[in-house]
């Protein structure tokens, strides 16, 4: 993933899946070293999104 700042790329910093009798829902917590910008970024597995690809970013504060 690249940074949205400074466009360089950001290392994962923790994962984790949560799971039910729908499907699957993975959360991974980015963090660029330079700029220290940290994201989230959230996909979701097909019985959750239903036909299309489904995949969520967002700035978190760190």
């Amino acid at each position: 993933m690249h940074c949205p700042s400074c466009d360089r790329m950001m290392r994962k910093t923790a994962g984790r899946e949560v799971e039910d009798e729908h499907g699957a829902m993975t959360i991974t917590r980015w963090r660029c070293r330079p700029c220290h910008e940290t994201a989230e970024e959230i996909r979701l597995s097909p019985a959750y999104r239903g036909s299309g690809p489904m995949r969520i970013r967002y700035a978190v504060a760190g």
